[in-house]
Order: structure tokens, then C-alpha cells, then sequence
């Protein structure tokens, strides 16, 4: 394939080239500011029709580092606001990527052209799909981020002859540049994916912010809420290490949605210990503890169904300790392997109430200080004790559950 300035120059008519050039320099300058890549679809798709391009559908298309999605696009048509749209990871992925243009293009590291009028329509899922829809004329372009992640854009037309020759010059001209910004965003999207799987929503958030050096701290009145397996040494003593992280999967899926949908923040997954946070927001301390006893009653309702193994997995019974004070985040390490994470007292003293809920035979126990702002008369005294490496007395309480009328 020629260069595609060189073609462009020798071919465009100028005022078409000259368009072309004001569309790369927009991509390169003023694009690279939004904060949505919709937006700079949006505007090259508009920008590309003004220049002649008979564009009636365009896709940008990223495989996605996310636990739970293969993948995410932005859609334009004309009149229509851009789509945003993610694609679930599922077994089935794989093979919907094999029997589409996307895959072909990356294998042959070229556009792939469909006139739609000659291709059968087994020649792709895809297909059917947009010959239903009208279009006549469709290239994929294969989009190869600097990691090698694999990415796309599409376009197409309904114009009965389809793009003509002078379309697909200007459209090799402008689409290098439109690959660069589609990366850019990408890679921003993905860091933040990444980060946010594996250390969380806040400490992401930080960490792009730049709090990223030693000894750096930040204080968040919360309530913690630290949960945990009991005695998930015992039982994974005998298991395989697939079986073991089996079960771990099916415990979380007990924990993790709950304090999510009650709008904690999951900060932390050691071994089979959940800690989270519900900030206080407007200092209402009432609301954030509010919120976490939620997701406790909304985990224990989760564990009841699905703790049972049926004779096929093992079963598992957990804990649940809540406090309210301090969450202090800080940067702890040596040299450049640091870890973003959540320290102090008020944490330890979580998860110390939660490692006793198996000893005293209690699902939930709340400290005095938790108690205290929901009001004491949902709680029940259990017992006044020490607690490991915290000094003094520690009330414990129980959660007086709500009886159901005879």
C-alpha cells in the first residue's frame, strides 16, 4: 500500500486534502483534551462527511483489561447521539471474534472490505446484520495499540455505489491519526480498569491522582466492615488449589455484590478477608453505618442461600465485624514496590471483632462505637474484652435482627 500522505497528495483534489490535513491537526490538538473518545468519534465522523465522505455508521472498538467485559465500542451515526457499548466476557467470546472482519484484519494487518451486495452472507456473523440494516459498503481497520493489544474501527455506508476511491484515499489519510487518540484513550481507560481490579474504586483513584510516594497518608471517617471465612485453613486444607480458589470465588460472590450495591468501597481481599469502607458523606455518620449494616444483613441473606456446598462443594460459614472510626490510607514499601493500603487502629480493631465472631458463635458483632450512632436498642451487649494488641476493654454487640410476626 502506498503512503498515504504521498497518495492523498497526489490524488485529493486540495480542498479535500487540505480538509483532511485540518482533521488530523483537530485529532492531534484539541481532540486529545475531551474526556470521552465519543466525543472524538463524534467529531471526525462529522468533520470526515463535511470533507465529502458519505459516512452513515463508524465503530471504535478496544479489548478491554477488565475482570468482567471483553471489550467496549463507541458507535456513531448521523442525527444519533454516539452509543457507548461493552461487550461481556463469556466462553462464547472467542468464537464470536473468530467469525467476524476484527479478526481477519488483525491476522492479515489490513483493512478488510465488504461490498455487501457480493458477500455471502456466511462470510461473517456480522453480515446479515448489515445488509438488513442497508448498508452497502463496509471496511474494517485493525488498530494495533504499542503493547499489542489487538483493537478496531469500522465504517460503512448506505450510498448505493459505496465509498468511492477519492472516500477511501481521504479515509487512509485521516485514520492513522484517529488510531493515535483511540489509543491514548484506551490505554488511559485501561490503567484505570486495571488498577481499580486489582487495588480498588478510592486507591485508584488516588494513584492517578499522584499519591504514589512513601509515607504519604489520607484519613476517611467510615464505617469498616471486615469480613471473613471461618476456619478457611481447616477447610482448604485437603482441597487442590483449583478447588480452593473455587470456593474463594463462590465466598466472594456471597460478599462482594452486597457492599457494593449498599455503596461500600471494597479496599482490600486478603486470603478469604474482605475489608471495606462506607465513607461518611455530608458528616453523616448515621448514613454510612446505616449502609453497612445493609450489606452485612445483605451478606448473611447471600450466604444462607449459597454457603451450602450441596455434598459437591464444601460449605462455609462467615463473620462480620463493624466499627466506625479512622480508615487511614498510606503508602507502604521499599524503594519502587510499594503497596497502596489501608492502615490504623480503627482497621485492626475490624478485623480483630470479625475473628471473633466464630468464638463467641455470633454471624455479626459491632463495636460500642458503631452501636452508638445506630442507636443501642438494636444491639445487645454480648461481651466486654480485650482485644488482641489494642489496649483496654472492648464492648462487643450483637445485631438484634428484626422477629417476623407469628
Amino acid at each position: 500500500m502506498d503512503n498515504p500522505y504521498h497518495l492523498a497528495k497526489a490524488e485529493l483534489p486540495h480542498h479535500r486534502l487540505n480538509a483532511g490535513i485540518d482533521l488530523r491537526a483537530w485529532l492531534l490538538g484539541e481532540a486529545r483534551h475531551f474526556h470521552d473518545f465519543g466525543r472524538v468519534l463524534e467529531g471526525f465522523c462529522e468533520r470526515a462527511l463535511a470533507a465529502g465522505v458519505p459516512l452513515d455508521r463508524a465503530a471504535a472498538t478496544v479489548r478491554t483489561l477488565h475482570a468482567e467485559l471483553a471489550g467496549a465500542a463507541r458507535i456513531w451515526e448521523p442525527g444519533k447521539a454516539v452509543e457507548a457499548r461493552s461487550f461481556d466476557y463469556t466462553p462464547h467470546s472467542e468464537a464470536a471474534y473468530k467469525n467476524s472482519p476484527i479478526a481477519h484484519a488483525h491476522a492479515k494487518r489490513e483493512w478488510v472490505e465488504l461490498r455487501l451486495e457480493e458477500t455471502p452472507d456466511d462470510a461473517f456473523g456480522i453480515v446479515p446484520d448489515l445488509k438488513a440494516a442497508g448498508f452497502t459498503h463496509y471496511f474494517c481497520v485493525p488498530v494495533v495499540f504499542m503493547p499489542g493489544t489487538e483493537n478496531s474501527i469500522t465504517f460503512a455506508t448506505r450510498k448505493p455505489e459505496g465509498f468511492s476511491r477519492h472516500d477511501v484515499i481521504f479515509l487512509r489519510f485521516v485514520v492513522p491519526a484517529l488510531a493515535v487518540i483511540q489509543e491514548i484513550y484506551a490505554l488511559n481507560r485501561m490503567m484505570g480498569e486495571v488498577l481499580k481490579t486489582y487495588v480498588g474504586s478510592e486507591p485508584q483513584t488516588r494513584i492517578l491522582a499522584g499519591q504514589v510516594h512513601r509515607g504519604e497518608v489520607t484519613r476517611i471517617a467510615s464505617a469498616i466492615l471486615f469480613c471473613d471465612m471461618r476456619g478457611f485453613t481447616a477447610i482448604t486444607a485437603d482441597l487442590t488449589p483449583e478447588a480452593s480458589v473455587a470456593l474463594l470465588n463462590r465466598y466472594y460472590d456471597c460478599v462482594l455484590p452486597p457492599i457494593a450495591k449498599a455503596g461500600g468501597e471494597i479496599l482490600k481481599l486478603i486470603g478469604d478477608g474482605v475489608l471495606a469502607i462506607f465513607r461518611v458523606e455530608e458528616e453523616d455518620e448515621i448514613v454510612a453505618c446505616s449502609h453497612a449494616i445493609e450489606a452485612a444483613r445483605a451478606i448473611l441473606a447471600s450466604a444462607s442461600r449459597y454457603g451450602s456446598g450441596n455434598g459437591e462443594e464444601p460449605d462455609f460459614e462467615l463473620g462480620i465485624g463493624l466499627h466506625f472510626g479512622q480508615a487511614a490510607y498510606g503508602n507502604v514499601g521499599a524503594g519502587d514496590r510499594l503497596d497502596f493500603t489501608i492502615i490504623g487502629r480503627d482497621v485492626n480493631k475490624a478485623s480483630r471483632i470479625a475473628a471473633l465472631c466464630g468464638p463467641l458463635e455470633r454471624h455479626v458483632l459491632v463495636s460500642e462505637e458503631f452501636a452508638q450512632r445506630l442507636g443501642q436498642s438494636d444491639f445487645r451487649l454480648v461481651r466486654r474484652m480485650a482485644l488482641r494488641g489494642l489496649p483496654g476493654l472492648h464492648g462487643l454487640l450483637e445485631l438484634i435482627e428484626d422477629v417476623p410476626p407469628a
